[in-house]
């Protein structure tokens, strides 16, 4: 058994072109081995969008961990007791976190990111 990756840090099914699994405090995420192509579109809605609403990052986040693991995050905010007005910066840590996975730091444009 290989021991949990750090913050950001990805398992070795990445450089096998397997899934991606990031941690962030605590709970591990499987993610695709690429970003999938409907990302471009979250980000689109996040750049057009006044940033007062936090459905254009869930959108984000959705277009990476699935729909599949949306309740794993719910639990984790709801058992980390993550406030609706701390919401927005626990997400961005959680982007920030998978965007280190994928090679890129927040804002990078996925077209650049290496596979």
């Amino acid at each position: 058994m290989s021991p949990a990756p750090k913050k950001g840090q990805v398992a070795a099914g990445e450089k096998a072109g397997g899934p991606r699994v990031v941690e962030w405090r605590g709970t591990e995420f499987t993610v695709p081995a690429v970003l999938p192509a409907d990302l471009a579109w979250a980000m689109a809605d996040i750049e057009s969008g006044d940033g007062s609403s936090v459905t254009p990052i869930l959108s984000l986040l959705r277009s990476i961990i699935g729909t599949e693991q949306e309740q794993q995050l719910r639990d984790k905010l709801a058992a980390d007791g993550v406030s609706f007005t701390d919401l927005p910066d626990a997400l961005s840590e959680l982007l920030s976190a998978l965007f280190d996975a994928y090679g890129m730091a927040e804002g990078d444009s996925p077209a650049s990111a290496p596979s």
